[in-house]
């Protein structure tokens, strides 16, 4: 056989291209420990990664064989199955197979790699020279060898997905910064269709608005450079075709290269445009490849769907308003203003708990994996998941806290100069020590006059201070001062912050608190402006900027002066470690739920699983179960039904609800809803030890969540 190598290697950065090396080093010692003639992973391709011969490290020792050659060696080594954790034949001349006859291969070991969503994987090694003798020990140091393969196999597809999730989510912040800073709708309706085949992996996507009158879909905008490929027809009818069927339904519609539909070849998905629940229009994905669609390509363009219904409606809102614009009041505005940001807040908690069961899962399961691996190779790819995944999960909480724009407010008496006063200090290392590394001199001044007391959240309105600070400082990225004044002014207590830095243009003063709106570059999500907008909104305060270029700006805020009750201190509570808990788990995300069902057990409880409410109830009938924790969105019957049900049955039993829509819950919704805890996704294992932890601790309060 010959000696030339070939090496795995895969267009990524940072530990993506780390656990490549490390895989690629591996298999070489492997081989070379082993003295093979030839080496491979079967089904490699599934990794997402490419063969070359350019790279120094050995994956692939040998000339290139065909995987069906392998195949066979495969088949005729380990018996046709896979049970066993290592197949070793000694002697494979005597097979019947001719290419094995041909080929003068003599031994050959096959070693399963059960690698999730890599079925059939396996790593195969091949001696070609003289027949080769493996003693006990060999074979078990090969089956350690083949458990370190697969978990850098594991961790190569976990590190794709994440980077494909945050494409996608990039993708969308992008779409929605776009929808909403923009009026020119077909320019962001073709960003819709772009981001959509790009995305999928599609040859075109085309949208289509609903007439009405006619009944017929009428073709709006595509991006098909080829009109002998889309289809000559102008129009479809309601009902007619997946796009005519997906309208007359409202709902999505997956086509596999079916020929029965009204254009022959590929695969395509309609979804159906839904606004205030009337169909408006279709959006429609088309691929000419053999590649099919699957349920979770239309669960993904769904969004891309709702997102084009709110940028038609929107557009039709518009030109209906267009006229009487010029007429609207000051409060006009501010009422507009706030349907927009509503809008938009809904928009972003949909996105927000898709993905937030996306990264539950990779969460879990890093850490599942974290905690069980004893290759320090694989470690630092792990924490490399962890950390992206709970960066995403950063971005989807602040998105979260700016869609509570209707939350209701914890209220107690706040002091606003404490509130101030601590905000200051919060930010000083921004505006005193990183602003002398940088030469700079910020100086910030206090006068705090203000004596009346407010009703709301401390913690919440140090936030939004915090964030207007900081605010402040990033318009004077040369030096310069920040007064911040509190004074009461008859029954208001009104605070200003006043920089003299840069100054808005009336431009960004407009855009100042719209979600994803930065003048800071990529740097900036655009959420911080936007999250202390919706604070202050539900303190029902009153926000003015006065600024002009170069000549500073002046922030304003006016809070009514309200006297409440304080809040009486609450009991001490006593921690119980409850252990060998028999737990009911219910979620319909299958791998959410693995996950989940994974870290339950590590915490040392017994868990029993179900995929939705009627086969849990059934379970709960016939078992002896200490907790039951159930996903909050289910098919037929949602988490608070089976909290009530639970409890109708035994009060006493703790009930806790983990949700993806998390600080949207309020206190007086899982007060009615008779439940214990509810659990913000994505969580951590040790939040859901703590969370188990405060079902069972003594003189607990009657309801609950956690910050996850």
């Amino acid at each position: 056989m010959s000696d030339s190598i070939s090496a795995i290697s895969l267009r990524s950065r940072g530990s993506a291209r780390q656990t490549v090396t490390a895989l690629n080093q591996l298999i070489k010692q492997i081989s070379v420990s082993y003295n093979t003639d030839y080496l491979t992973i079967l089904d490699i391709d599934q990794l997402g990664v490419d063969i070359s011969e350019v790279t120094v490290c050995s994956a692939v020792i040998g000339d290139v064989l065909e995987q069906s050659f392998v195949e066979v060696v495969v088949r005729e080594t380990s018996g046709g199955g896979n049970s066993r954790p290592i197949h070793f034949c000694q002697d494979l001349s005597q097979t019947d197979d001719d290419a094995i006859q041909a080929s003068g291969i003599s031994s050959a070991v096959v070693i399963p790699l059960r690698v999730e969503s890599m079925s059939g994987s396996c790593l195969v090694m091949m001696w070609f020279r003289e027949k080769r003798s493996l003693s006990g020990e060999d074979l078990e140091n090969l089956i350690f060898y083949g458990r370190l393969v697969a978990v850098l196999c594991w961790n190569i597809l976990s590190i794709r997905t994440v980077n494909e999730q945050s494409e996608r989510l990039s993708a969308l912040i992008d779409l929605s910064t776009t929808i909403y800073s923009s009026l020119n709708y077909q320019a962001v309706l073709q960003k819709v269709i772009d981001f959509a085949r790009s995305l999928a992996a599609a040859t075109y996507a085309t949208i289509y608005i609903l007439d009405q009158d006619q009944k017929r879909l009428r073709p709006f905008i595509s991006n098909c450079a080829d009109d002998s490929v889309c289809g000559a027809e102008s129009s479809i009818d309601l009902g007619s075709g997946a796009e005519g069927e997906a309208a007359s339904k409202g709902e999505g519609v997956i086509v596999n290269g079916v020929s029965s539909d009204r254009r022959k070849g590929g695969s395509r998905i309609a979804l159906p445009l839904i606004s205030s629940g009337e169909t408006i229009g279709v959006l429609s994905v088309h691929r000419e490849s053999g590649k099919l669609f699957t349920l979770e390509d239309l669960q993904f363009l769904s969004i891309f769907a709702r997102q084009a219904a709110d940028v038609i409606e929107n557009a039709r809102m518009f030109r209906d308003l267009q006229n009487a614009y010029k007429k609207l009041t000051t409060t006009q505005k501010q009422m507009v203003e706030s349907e927009r940001m509503r809008v938009m807040g809904e928009m972003a908690c949909g996105v927000a708990h898709d993905f937030n069961n996306i990264l539950g899962s990779i969460l879990g399961r890093a850490q599942l994996l974290r905690r069980n691996t004893t290759d320090e190779n694989a470690i630092p790819g792990l924490i490399e998941i962890e950390k992206l995944a709970l960066q995403g999960a950063e971005t989807v909480k602040r998105t979260q806290e700016f869609a509570r724009v209707r939350s209701k407010v914890a209220t107690r008496q706040v002091m606003i100069n404490d509130v101030i006063e601590q905000a200051v200090e919060i930010t000083r290392p921004i505006w005193k020590e990183q602003a002398q590394f940088n030469l700079v001199e910020i100086n910030v001044v206090t006068n705090l006059m203000a004596e009346q007391p407010i009703a709301g959240s401390f913690d919440e309105l140090v936030d939004a201070m915090t964030s207007l600070i900081q605010n402040a400082v990033e318009a004077i990225p040369k030096g310069g001062r920040i007064e911040i004044n509190s004074f009461d002014r008859g029954d208001e207590i009104v605070v200003e912050i006043i920089d003299d830095g840069e100054g808005m243009t009336d431009e960004v003063r407009e855009k100042a608190f719209h979600p994803f709106f930065s003048t800071k570059g990529k740097s900036k999500a655009g959420l911080g402006l936007s999250v202390a907008y919706g604070v202050l909104q539900r303190h029902h305060a009153i926000i003015e900027i006065e600024s002009q270029s170069n000549e500073g700006t002046s922030v304003r805020i006016i809070f009514k002066a309200r006297r409440e009750q304080k809040e009486s201190v609450p009991d001490v509570v006593v921690s119980v470690e409850p252990e060998n808990l028999n737990i009911l788990l219910i979620d319909d995300d299958k791998s959410l739920l693995e996950v989940t069902s994974e870290l339950v057990e590590a915490l040392g409880h017994s868990v029993i699983t179900a995929g939705e409410g009627m086969e849990a109830l059934s379970l709960f009938e016939d078992g002896n179960f200490d907790l039951v924790i159930s996903d909050l969105g289910l098919p037929g019957m949602s988490g608070w039904d089976i909290a009530n049900a639970v409890k109708l049955r035994k009060p006493d039993l703790p009930v806790i609800i983990i949700s993806g829509w998390g600080a949207q819950i309020s206190e007086s919704e899982i007060r009615k809803q008779n439940v214990d805890l509810v659990v913000p996704k994505p969580f951590t294992m040790k939040q859901l030890g703590e969370a188990i932890r405060t079902v069972f601790s003594s003189n607990r309060p009657d309801k609950s969540k956690v910050d996850a």
